[in-house]
């Protein structure tokens, strides 16, 4: 299961086209993962194909997601 993080969420931001990029590849990401972990917030920006190909071990382990395609 993949819980998404919505804009009223505390950790919510907009991710920019220019600035935010996939963190496997480099082309724009339209995915945002985030967890806490001892203490500390872990980020991963993520293109469409990179995300479907992780989305069901990021749902295993816990990460909230942040989808950019619904705009």
């Amino acid at each position: 299961m993949v819980y998404t993080i919505e804009k009223e969420h505390a950790f919510y931001r907009k991710l920019e086209q220019l600035n935010d990029r996939c963190d496997r590849c480099g082309v724009r990401a339209l995915f945002r993962a985030i967890k806490l972990s001892d203490n500390q917030l872990l980020e991963l920006l993520l293109c469409g194909h990179h995300f479907k190909a992780s989305s069901y071990k990021l749902g295993l382990d816990g990460w909230l997601i942040q989808n950019e395609t619904e705009e």
